[in-house]
């Protein structure tokens, strides 16, 4: 019980280290450019947040697509997450 409990602990914090490095929004525009060559993007430009607020693994980045000048809002996964890889899209309220 003392292991899994210090494992926990530990994965905690490097998950603290990742955001507070900026290793997330690295991680995350990473992960934005392969979301934008997915969607064949010509000329995207990309912007991360630099910290996981809500813990679920994911940052917020906006992508723009200079040659349509479309604005994507997605959430893109931050570094050192086992939960979290890619990008998705966000759904915005009605």
């Amino acid at each position: 019980m003392k292991k899994v409990f210090i494992l926990i602990l530990l994965l905690t914090s490097c998950k603290q280290v990742a955001n507070i490095s900026g290793a997330s929004k690295e991680a995350a525009s990473s992960s934005a450019r392969a979301f934008a060559q997915e969607l064949k993007l010509s000329d995207p430009a990309i912007s991360c947040a630099s910290y996981d607020s809500d813990n679920d693994g994911y940052v917020s980045c906006a992508i723009l697509d200079h040659s349509t000048n479309t604005l994507i809002n997605a959430e893109c996964a931050a570094a050192m997450q086992l939960q979290a890889d890619g990008c998705r899209l966000v759904k915005m309220p009605k």
